[in-house]
């Protein structure tokens, strides 16, 4: 996942389909130093699936791994 800047304050930009995180630099440069944006490439694009995260097949699933990245970025 991408992170950029390392404000308290976060946000969570996340690409829509056929696409990827780097799609929101515009925003996160924007945004910095005030917020750190999360830029997470989804199962199956970008980062991911470079690493070898292939797509999942629920939305649920989408919403899961979205969560477990945020958290290894949450303070809490």
């Amino acid at each position: 996942m991408r992170v950029f800047s390392q404000s308290a304050n976060s946000i969570v930009a996340l690409h829509g389909t056929a696409s990827v995180g780097s799609q929101w630099q515009g925003l996160s440069e924007a945004m910095a130093p005030e917020y750190m944006v999360l830029r997470p490439d989804l199962p199956g694009y970008g980062l991911a699936f470079a690493n070898g995260i292939r797509a999942n097949s629920t939305m649920a699933a989408e919403a899961s791994h979205v969560a477990r990245l945020i958290s290894l970025h949450s303070d809490g």
